[in-house]
C-alpha cells in the first residue's frame, strides 16, 4: 500500500461519445462518481461486442486507469497512437475475469480518444456495464504511508418528525472526509502535499494505492473520491531535531 493522489478524470462533459448500443444521453454515468449509476448496453449479449469510444478535445495524458461497478468478463481498453488503436503498456484488457472493479498503473501516453470493447460478461449474456471508467495522470505517492487514518462517509440529511411521533429520514447523498496524521514524512512527501496544497483544484485520493489484496473498507480498490485538501499546510520536524523527517496532519473532504 501506498498512498496515491491523481488529476481529476480526463473523460468529461467535453468528451464525444460513441456506443454500440448504450444510450448516448447517460454518457454522464462514465464520470459523474457515482459507481451506482451504470452505462448499460442494450440487447447485448456474448456474441455482440460492446464497443465504447471517448474521444477528447485535446490530447489527453493517462498513466492511471480505474474501471469501477462493471461485469466485463473479457474485453480490453485501447488508446490511439494517432494512426492506429493500440493497447497500453501493460494491457488493460480482461480474460475470464471475475473481478468487477479493476485498476491498472500503465506505461504514460498521450492520446486523443480511448476505446473500450467489452466482449463477454460476467454473468453469461448479460447486458454490458460500467459505473465508472477514469483515466488519469499521477501526481505522486507517498514514501512513508500514514500512521493514523480517521475516516467517514457523512450524510447529507433531513430529520421530520411525522405525526405519530416517529421520524422520517429524507438523505440527500454522502461524502468522503478524512484525516491522515503522518508522523515520518520525508522532504518528498512534504513537498508532494504542498503541491496538493497549492493545487486549489480537486484531485482523487487513493487510499490503498491500488492493492488488491486489500479488503478493508476505505482502502480496497474501489475506494478512490475526488476531493479537496482543506487543512492548513504545517509540517513539524519530527521531535523537532533536523533531519529525522516531518509530522504533519492533512485533512481532505469530497467534492
Amino acid at each position: 500500500m501506498a498512498v496515491k493522489f491523481f488529476y481529476d478524470n480526463v473523460i468529461d462533459s467535453d468528451a464525444t461519445f460513441t456506443f454500440t448500443s448504450a444510450t448516448n444521453s447517460l454518457s454522464t454515468y462514465l464520470y459523474d462518481n457515482n459507481y451506482d449509476t451504470r452505462l448499460v448496453s442494450s440487447g447485448s449479449n456474448d456474441a455482440t461486442p460492446e464497443v465504447w469510444t471517448i474521444e477528447f478535445l485535446s490530447a489527453k495524458t493517462i498513466d492511471k486507469i480505474l474501471v469501477a461497478n462493471h461485469n466485463i468478463k473479457s474485453g480490453e481498453l485501447e488508446y490511439w497512437t494517432g494512426a492506429a488503436w493500440a493497447s497500453f503498456t501493460s494491457a488493460v484488457s480482461w480474460s475470464a475475469n471475475s473481478a468487477t472493479n479493476s485498476y491498472f498503473a500503465v506505461t504514460q501516453v498521450s492520446t486523443t480518444k480511448i476505446r473500450l470493447t467489452i466482449n463477454t460478461t460476467i454473468t453469461v449474456n448479460d447486458e454490458k456495464r460500467v459505473g465508472q471508467i477514469r483515466a488519469m495522470k499521477q501526481i505522486g505517492e507517498v514514501e512513508t504511508n500514514p500512521s493514523e487514518v480517521n475516516w467517514k462517509l457523512k450524510k447529507k440529511k433531513r430529520i421530520h418528525e411525522v405525526g405519530t411521533g416517529g421520524v422520517v429520514q429524507v438523505v440527500f447523498g454522502e461524502k468522503y472526509s478524512a484525516s491522515y496524521r503522518f508522523t515520518d514524512a520525508s522532504n518528498a512527501d512534504i513537498t508532494l502535499f504542498n503541491s496538493l496544497n497549492i493545487n486549489h483544484n480537486p484531485f482523487f485520493i487513493y487510499p490503498g494505492g491500488g492493492d488488491t489484496t486489500i479488503t478493508d473498507w476505505g482502502f480496497r480498490i474501489q475506494d478512490m473520491w475526488l476531493i479537496n485538501y482543506i487543512s492548513d499546510f504545517k509540517p513539524n520536524l519530527k521531535s523537532n531535531i533536523f533531519g529525522l523527517g516531518y509530522v504533519i496532519e492533512i485533512t481532505v473532504a469530497e467534492v
